[in-house]
Parts: structure tokens; sequence; C-alpha cells
């Protein structure tokens, strides 16, 4: 079970150490809520684990045996605490400081070691054939996630043998804990149903919101072997012959003409291509798997033969649904429309799939690309046997009672499998609010007080109070110097002030919320502000580093740590000394 201890205890803790470790021991708790209202701080294993292998190295802005030294003081702490020992052996353990070590130099191989120890731990939950998890969760998917890492967690302190996998399921088996649904499975299959509809007021949405309940509850139907589809697949058993392009033989296309008068024109079929449905009907069973060309023939395979003929048309329209085309988006919303009879179809298909970012060539989609694209699944639905009608809409194409199950089925398993397109996220979010409470720490001291008529709220008069509370580097820049000498480190002036606005603004904003929390710690912790201001900077530069990695003119990373630091150190030294000339003068 987590850890829980009282914040009490931990102020208690904390007054008695020395204040650098005092600062370390703050600063790791603050990543586990110690900072947020509430009596209590509650630290999982799994928790601790992530904030030791990830979270440490590759937030925290400073150097290797910084980090070691945060982790051996918050395994001190929890120690003292009264934390299960596991937690302090975890902070100590060879394995959390080699890794901690390994950042420092080899980021790959950092991230394989911190995902080989994360799997070793089995506090990993894995995925099982009921669900996967995604990368991007949400509400119910996060909390189920949560209460499977606990399951394991009590396991591995109980010592549970069964399998990871079987106390997953039993979790997914467990009563939704919002009483919605029967279990934490459904919970979490209806949460992916309702995000992969698209987003409120989209053309997408209206399409899709009138299904998401019948999709949570969409069942495999009962169907009855039929004498095209079903047929075709037992005569493949054999083999059916083709011609040299592949297609059907002759013979076979004019006895599905017999069985469906209404596939063709009213003459007797010379080839595949004579019966539109018959030959979408033959695309379609190649693509689902369900045949295999061999030669000049077409055999079944053993996937058609294992299932029933219920599952062999939601394979076909998966199949349909696979991949992130313009097919398959018009066939998902064409589906849709068909499901629920709605009206109007072709407009709101249309509707949806411009909304999308559908085009051609960079241009506008054609005036027939949806409605042919609707035309040939509309074949395929009549071909399986799922529909009844005209493709061509002469009259009106409507599914059976089994192939509405059908697609419903096979749009649940879409819903589920994919996430939803990037194309159909919405509009970017405004930025955080700017809060002017927090102004009087995030931004640096101004000498004899912030001046009337300037508001710290308003983006240019932020850059002038920057610039007031740092005269020595105002004065630097008008007088057209590059750097300045400041307690004996040589520092660029415009890029000083460039940084403080940077910095200011994330704090402001709170945008990143990582920032503030980090900057609260440090102030709270009897830090200097402007001084915290700078550590936020330098966070900020850790990460702009990460992102675009180091300039070009630098050394490569294979050389030795101690070899880049002394060059690092001459470097600074020989621009001290150019500033100490420049002053001079």
């Amino acid at each position: 079970m987590p850890f829980t201890v009282r914040k009490a205890d931990i102020d208690r803790y904390t007054s008695e150490l020395d204040r650098g470790v005092a600062l370390d021991l703050r600063g790791a708790l603050g990543w586990f809520g110690a900072d947020e209202d509430g009596p209590t701080l509650c630290i999982s294993r799994y928790g601790l684990q992530q904030f030791l292998y990830y979270t440490l190295p590759r937030k925290y802005l400073a150097g290797v045996e910084d980090h070691i030294a945060v982790a051996r003081a918050l395994g001190d702490g929890l120690e003292h605490l009264g934390a299960p020992a596991a937690y302090a052996d975890l902070c100590r353990s060879p394995e959390t400081v080699a890794l901690l070590r390994l950042w420092g130099v080899d980021e790959d191989a950092a991230f394989a070691r911190f995902a080989a120890l994360v799997d070793a731990s089995g506090l990993e939950p894995p995925d099982v054939d009921e669900l996967q998890w995604q990368g991007v969760m949400g509400l119910a998917e996060a909390q189920t996630r949560d209460a499977a890492m606990l399951a394991l967690e009590r396991a591995l302190e109980s010592g549970d043998g069964r399998p990871a996998a079987k106390i997953v399921r039993a979790v997914l088996a467990e009563p939704d804990p919002e009483g919605r649904y029967p279990t934490r499975l459904l919970a979490v299959q209806a949460e992916r149903i309702d995000r992969w509809a698209g987003w409120r007021s989209s053309p997408r949405r209206t399409l899709l919101e009138p299904l998401v309940d019948d999709l949570v509850d969409a069942e495999l139907p009962e169907w009855p072997a039929d004498n095209v589809l079903d047929w075709l697949l037992d005569e493949a058993r054999a083999g059916l012959a083709l011609t040299e392009r592949g297609a059907l033989g002759r013979a076979l296309c004019i006895e599905v003409a017999t069985r469906r008068p209404g596939w063709t024109w009213g003459k007797p079929p010379r080839s595949e291509s004579d019966i539109a449905n018959l030959e979408s009907l033959h695309r379609a069973l190649r693509d689902s798997g369900l045949v295999r060309r061999r030669g000049r023939k077409l055999f079944a395979t053993k996937r058609a033969r294992d299932l029933t003929p219920g599952a062999r048309r939601v394979r076909v329209l998966e199949r349909l649904l696979d991949n992130d085309t313009f097919v398959a988006a018009v066939a998902e919303l064409t589906m849709a429309a068909l499901a629920q009879a709605a009206p109007d179809a072709g407009a709101q298909i249309a509707a949806a799939i411009e909304a999308a970012g559908w085009r051609s060539g960079g241009g506008p989609l054609p005036d027939h690309a949806v409605p042919s694209t609707m035309t040939d699944v509309r074949r395929v639905l009549l071909a399986i046997g799922a529909a009844e009608g005209d493709a061509l809409s002469r009259r009106d194409c409507t599914l059976t009672g089994p192939g509405r199950a059908a697609v419903l089925c096979a749009l649940r398993a879409h819903a589920l499998r994919s996430p939803p397109p990037s194309s159909l996220l919405p509009d970017p979010q405004p930025r955080p609010g700017l809060n002017a409470e927090r102004a009087a720490v995030a931004l640096p001291p101004v000498p004899g007080g912030i001046p009337p008529g300037l508001d710290p709220t308003d983006e240019d008069d932020r850059a002038k109070l920057i610039r007031l509370a740092h005269p020595e580097m105002a004065a630097a820049i008008e007088a057209g110097e590059e750097t300045v000498l400041i307690g004996g480190e040589a520092i660029n002036p415009r890029l000083h002030l460039l940084m403080h606005q940077v910095v200011a603004d994330r704090l402001l904003h709170g945008d990143p919320p990582d920032d503030w929390l980090a900057f609260r710690a440090l102030v709270e912790g009897g830090g200097d502000a402007h001084e915290a201001q700078h550590v936020i900077g330098r966070r900020f530069v850790a990460e702009m580093m990460a992102e675009v990695g180091p300039p070009s003119g630098d050394p490569p990373h294979t050389s030795h740590p101690r070899v880049r630091g002394d060059r690092g150190a001459r470097n600074r030294r020989k621009a001290q000394r150019a500033a100490r000339r420049r002053n001079r003068r």
C-alpha cells in the first residue's frame, strides 16, 4: 500500500536538518504534492520509482551528484518518517545511482535502462488482450491504471505470486467506481468510444454521437451462412479458378449472377468486372485476409475457416476501417450514417470530411470524391449481405438487422483500437490567464520599487521593469558591451535580460505548471526569489538543449566529462579576462 505521512511530521523533521539537505528533501517531496493543500502526503512505490528513475534526472536542473544527493536525502527522510524499508532501499540502491549517472552521459542508454528497470520491478501494468494502455488516457483509464498499479504493489508486498496480467484482469473486472458501467473495463471502453466520436460541436461529433451508447453494448451478431460470401469461402477451400489477371472465372461469375440477379444489369456477365458488387466482395475478402491467391487459384485461409459467418463480416468491415486513409475515413462515417438512418447523410459526411482537413493535391476535394467512395462502401455492405437496396442510391440502401449489428461491432473495435486522429483535435486552447499576484516574486526586484505607470502584467512594461532591475546590465547594453562582469563571472547582458523575460512569462502564466511548483519550492525553502528565477532560467535552457541539442561547435559528448568541464572553465576564464580588459578602458 502507498505510504502516507502527515505534513506536520515532515515539517518537524526538515526543521532539524542542514539547510541544504532540507531543501533537497523539500524539493523532492514537492513532486509528490507536499506543497498542495491537505494534512497528509501519499507516496506510492510506483510513483517513487518514476521520480527516481525519470523525473529527478530529467526535470531537476542540477548535476548528477546533486541528483544523487537528492535521492539520498529522500531515502533518509522516508526512512525517518516511517516508510517501508523498500522505499528507502529504492532511493539508495546501486541500480538507482547507476541510472542517475547514466542519464548524465548517455540519454539513449538511460532510456533503455529506465524501461528495463520499470519492467523488472513488477509494478508496471502490462497490456492484456482486453485492453492495451494508450499513451494519452482519459480520466477513467488513468484511474483504472492507477488501481492496477496499486494492486500490483499490494501483490508484491504480500508475496502474491499471480502473474501480473491476471492481476490486471481482476482490476478490469472490478465494478466501475462511478457506478455508470458494470466494470472498470467497460468504463474505459466507453470513455475511448466517446473520445473517438470527436470533439463537441464538430460535424463528426454530430454524426457519431447518437451511436456512442450502442457501440458500448455492441455484440457479435448471429448470422446464418448465405449463398454467396459463405458459399464462396466454402468453395475456396479447394481453390477457385482465376483468370490471368487474377479475376474470378466467368463460370463462377455466372453462378453468382444466378444467385443474385439484382447485381447485374440483366445481361449474363462476361467477367467479374460486369458485377460491381462481386468485384467489391473479391477485393474485400483479399484485404481482410480471408482468402489468398496461389498462382491461378484463390484459397480460403485458416482464419476464414475458423470464423463464424458473423465474425467473417465484422472482419471485412474492420479491415475497411483500418489505416489513416481517405477511404477509411469516409467508410467510418458512411457506416455510422447507415446505422442510424441519418437524413441527408451525404451532406453530413462531406462536412465532416472537410472539417477533418482532407485535401486533394493541396486544394479542395473534387465534388465526386466523397459520393463515389460512399458508393464503394455501400457495395461492400451489399456484397456481404449487411445491407439491402442499391449502392447507387436509386433506391434507399439500408442495413439489415444483423448487418447493423456487424457495423456496430466493426465501429466499436475501430474506436477502441484507434486514438483520436490529430486532424480532429480542437483548436489549441488559449494560454492560461496571467496570474497578477505572482508579479511580486516572478520579476526581479527594482531598486526603489516599481515606478508609477508601469504595469507588471503588461509584456512591454515587464521588459522595462526587468531592465530597471539590472542597472549595470542596462548600462553595459547602452555602452555596446558584449559582456559584463558580475560576481567574477562574465555574462551577456542582453541574453540575461531576455531570459528573465522568458522566466517571468512562464511563471506568471503558470505554463508549464512545473516551473511554478519548482520556483515556489525554492522560495518557500528559504531561497532568494531572484536566484530562484535564475534556477528556472537554467531549467528552461536545459529543456531547450534537450529539444534541439547542443550548438554544432560544441565538443562531442563522447569525450570524458572532466575534459569537457575543464574546457568550459578555460573558456569562462578567457571571457572574464576579456571583460576586465574592456572595463579598464
